[in-house]
């Protein structure tokens, strides 16, 4: 920061973007794997909420056509991508078949097979 002011070397405004989301996903990830909350959904989002206000502030016109029209846009999708992917998995993992929920049976009888007739 300080060589930045006394003018040794300039950062321009899409290189401090760039330098600032990947802080925050460096500092999102560390904090999410300390406080065990960890999930590949959650960085992801914060990353990409941290890119969204990212591109505001360099935006001068549309947001969404400038980013359509952006090198970041096949990243973006790449990404949402994954995300989409590991949603799905975290879903099915915790809705698995096997978990043990309760169930609500409606005009039946619950039965225990660990319960045997003497």
């Amino acid at each position: 920061m300080a060589a930045a002011e006394a003018g040794l070397f300039s950062i321009g405004s899409e290189a401090g973007a760039i330098i600032a989301v990947a802080g925050i996903a460096v500092g999102s990830l560390f904090l999410l794997r300390q406080a065990d909350e960890f999930t590949a959904a959650r960085w992801i989002a914060i990353v990409g909420i941290a890119g969204v206000v990212a591109l505001q502030g360099l935006g001068e016109g549309d947001l969404l056509t400038e980013f359509v029209n952006s090198d970041a846009f096949l990243i973006a999708v790449l990404i949402g991508g994954y995300a989409l992917i590991q949603l799905v998995r975290e879903y099915r993992a915790n809705n698995a078949p096997d978990d043990d929920q309760p169930q609500i049976v409606i005009g039946g009888r619950f039965s225990n097979d660990d319960e045997g007739s003497d």
